[in-house]
């Protein structure tokens, strides 16, 4: 039987038993050749143990007439976020290395635009965020 352990921490003690068959063997036994035992002494780490998790984005803006600034943060729940293109929907773009960033961008007409973030972790794991801003030449969102 296999198991996906959820990610949390185990604080029991269990025993795992484990039993080889050889190929070609004239007949296999199920009983168990090794036991390792975990004790509760410790609290032992259960990490998701397959697939990539995608970094998590948040954007966030400071405005100053058609002057934005852009904060943006990708986490990854399981590794690193190393490199992010941030898109400002009027055609320019901004690409970083790493998982936060303060960008300033300046709009060239008012209007509602959509900030738009991709961030890939260091397991080739691609995030993806947005919000729309709107631009108006006065000094707050």
């Amino acid at each position: 039987m296999h198991m996906q352990p959820r990610r949390g921490i185990a604080a029991r003690r269990f025993t795992l038993a484990i039993a080889f068959v050889l190929a070609g063997a004239a007949h296999a036994t199920d009983r168990p050749v090794a036991t390792p035992a975990v004790d509760r002494g410790a609290p032992v780490r259960i990490v998701r143990t397959s697939g990539n998790q995608t970094p998590q984005i948040a954007i966030y803006f400071a405005m100053s007439n058609y002057t934005v600034d852009t904060t943006v943060y990708a986490y990854d729940p399981d590794g690193q976020t190393v490199y992010m293109v941030i898109d400002f929907g009027d055609g320019a773009t901004a690409n970083v290395a790493g998982g936060a960033a303060q960008v300033s961008h300046t709009y060239a007409a008012p209007g509602t635009y959509t900030v738009s973030v991709t961030a890939i972790d260091n397991d080739s794991g691609v995030g993806f965020g947005s919000r729309s801003i709107w631009v108006s030449g006065g000094d707050s969102i």
